[in-house]
């Protein structure tokens, strides 16, 4: 991603990526909605965020 997020955005995908249940996917994309850079060089980011949290 060249979003140039914090390494906190980085943990949190992390954790979604081995996340087992759909409460800790949850989890995870919150922490990743929470963290993620809001400019408009991140919107394609933040959409996919969005919608990873719709689907689940």
């Amino acid at each position: 991603m060249v979003t140039n997020a914090p390494p906190e955005f980085y943990a949190a995908k992390k954790k979604f990526e081995e996340a087992k249940t759909v409460e800790e996917k949850l989890e995870a994309l919150k922490e990743m909605l929470r963290t993620a850079p809001k400019h408009k060089g991140s919107s394609n980011l933040l959409a996919w965020i969005k919608k990873r949290n719709f689907y689940i």
